[in-house]
């Protein structure tokens, strides 16, 4: 079979392009990093390094997430850090003025500290990360604690209670016997030996009655009041005190609602009769009078502060010295939502903490617990603080649990991490194996060709030269 010359030449042009492609496709190897840059390079490859970079793109959404959720999660610990920090102080302020020695001034004073504790654990419980409040569930949007449409309204009755330290078995009863000589004061009858007592007027500190002689079941009068101690079944002994808290003497009822929700402020306020007829309106917290001689209609509306009050007659009218209190209550704004993160195909973990399973539930509102203390201060009645202290101790417990059960999760959490970081890595590894150049064996392959392009410009040169025309030379 003839080979002409241009079959020669063509032959070894061909051998050169595909040398040349091969040249150029080391040459983009090297500079890119990447031995398969196009489906066209190796269609087998190229379709699992897309898989590949599928796979890393979900765990970089996933670690992110992950990552984002610990964020959230210590933050919030350190919030209900901050609020076991001043339901501790509150604590520590109540068992300190359960006792007898603080006067009324002293406990209005301490009550200031009090207000001030009630307003750093709302900014605690309105904690925001980026911009958005993080314990009120899927309303991020949402203030978390705020004074709202919930207001208390109480008409105090008398009441009676045993400290926690009497040893006798007594039981008692109290009433009012005489409405106009009340002085809504708190009082103490206290038994120097079983059958001696005194009672004290707390609030001013003067003793009522001195050494008076215990009889089961006989009449204790003072200043409108009718208190009767039973022995049940023994009587009472020596140190054994028991507290009383007199204030209303009529039966009126009162109830409040909010008209001005941005009027409110955290205070608590005393509506006090200073007659049948009228009254005052006082704001405890501030020690402010707001009005005085208020014109009284039974059922009409009391309006000040942004709060509507209505006080109504009962069986009898309110009488000089009758003290309603109404007060605004911080409430939950949230819902229940927990914001989940995936970090495996249907596997999910909450990432945050819902106030209202903190700071106001499950087991005692914390935000009210420190009202009552205010007021227990600011009205002097220690008799009230032995409830309050009980809510507080129940509050910290509440919030400790919290605690533990976020630690729980941000370990969790960390573990899971480390995990999607070191399958980060081996699916990188295993993408690289098939995508990335070996700089090595690309350099090496590169001189080869090199060397083979040059054999074969060569070549075709001196194809050029061998014809018919150069022997007739």
């Amino acid at each position: 079979m003839r080979i002409t010359q241009q079959q020669q030449i063509n032959l070894i042009l061909g051998q050169y392009q595909n040398q040349q492609g091969a040249f150029a496709r080391v040459s983009e190897a090297l500079s890119s990093g990447k031995k398969v840059n196009r489906p066209s390079d190796e269609p087998i490859a190229y379709e699992q390094i897309l898989k590949f970079r599928n796979v890393l793109n979900n765990i970089e959404k996933r670690s992110l997430a992950v990552h984002e959720g610990a964020s959230r999660l210590n933050l919030s610990e350190n919030s209900i850090g901050t609020a076991g920090s001043i339901v501790q102080r509150a604590k520590e302020i109540a068992l300190q003025q359960r006792n007898d020695t603080s006067s009324s001034a002293e406990r209005q004073a301490v009550a200031k500290e009090v207000h001030q504790l009630l307003l750093s654990l709302r900014d605690a419980a309105n904690t925001k990360i980026n911009e958005r409040y993080l314990f009120s569930g899927f309303e991020t949007q949402t203030e978390t604690y705020a004074l709202s449409t919930s207001v208390s309204a109480t008409g105090r009755t008398p009441t009676i209670s045993a400290n926690d330290d009497n040893t006798g078995t007594t039981s008692s009863t109290v009433a009012i016997q005489t409405a106009a000589s009340l002085t809504g004061n708190e009082y103490k009858i206290s038994f120097s030996d079983s059958t001696t007592f005194d009672v004290i007027n707390l609030t001013t500190g003067a003793t009522v009655l001195a050494s008076q002689t215990y009889s089961s079941g006989a009449n204790i009068d003072f200043d409108g009041l009718r208190t009767v101690l039973t022995d049940n079944p023994s009587g009472p002994l020596g140190g054994d005190e028991f507290q009383i808290t007199a204030h209303n003497p009529s039966d009126a009822t009162i109830t409040a609602s909010v008209t001005t929700p941005s009027a409110l402020q955290p205070n608590i306020y005393e509506i006090r009769f200073t007659s049948t007829t009228a009254f005052d309106i006082v704001n405890l917290t501030d020690n402010q009078v707001l009005s005085t001689g208020n014109a009284y209609v039974s059922g009409a509306n009391i309006v000040f502060a942004g709060i509507t009050a209505v006080v109504t007659d009962g069986t009898v009218t309110p009488q000089p010295g009758d003290v309603f209190r109404v007060r605004p209550n911080y409430t939950y704004q949230g819902d229940t939502g927990s914001i989940a993160v995936e970090y495996e195909d249907g596997k999910t973990i909450a990432t945050n903490v819902v106030g209202s399973q903190v700071f106001s539930g499950p087991s005692v509102d914390i935000f009210d617990a420190l009202q009552d203390l205010e007021q227990a201060l600011l009205t002097n009645s220690p008799s009230d603080l032995a409830a309050v202290i009980t809510n507080l101790s129940t509050g910290l417990d509440q919030l400790t649990d919290a605690r533990a059960d976020i630690g729980s999760k941000v370990n969790r959490l960390d573990r899971i991490a480390e995990g999607l970081d070191l399958l980060a890595v081996t699916t990188q590894d295993e993408r690289s194996a098939i995508e990335d150049t070996d700089f090595a064996e690309a350099s090496s392959q590169l001189a080869t060709l090199e060397l083979n392009l040059q054999a074969s410009l060569l070549t075709l040169n001196r194809q050029f030269q061998i014809s018919l025309l150069n022997f007739l030379r």
